[in-house]
């Protein structure tokens, strides 16, 4: 086999590793610089214009996926795929987050529906009747 037919194995994202968990869980100071540097980078993506993704607001609040995933009692791919809009949100699931986040949920939909998509509140489709869906047309 050739080198230019050779296909490099395909690189598994990187995740945060269990010892960096829990280090960040039992070493406030260690926090708070994961923290800053989040705040930081998501400044330096966004060149003072106000954030332009669910991933810029949340890093501007310090924030990893996991940590807005604890906050809000879902798991960290979830949010992954809220991020990528790749799932919409019930409203339930946009209180919590717009709570944990320190923000309108008003500013959430604008961060997490497509931009050219129009939106419909539906009824409830779950037996909870306190559920509104979200969805894109």
């Amino acid at each position: 086999m050739s080198a230019a037919s050779e296909v490099a194995p395909q690189q598994r994202p990187r995740r945060r590793s269990a010892e960096s968990a829990a280090r960040e869980a039992a070493d406030p100071a260690y926090r708070e610089r994961k923290r800053t540097a989040r705040a930081a980078l998501a400044a330096e993506i966004a060149g003072g214009r106000p954030p332009s993704s669910l991933a810029e607001l949340r890093m501007a609040k310090g924030l990893s996926q996991s940590d807005l995933a604890s906050k809000t009692g879902m798991t960290q791919p979830h949010i992954a795929k809220i991020e990528a809009r790749k799932l919409g949100i019930q409203l339930v699931t946009a209180r919590k987050m717009a709570l944990a986040l320190n923000t309108s949920i008003d500013q959430l939909a604008e961060l997490v529906l497509p931009l050219e998509a129009d939106t419909l509140l539906s009824p409830p489709t779950s037996a909870r009747n306190d559920t509104v869906i979200v969805e894109n047309k």
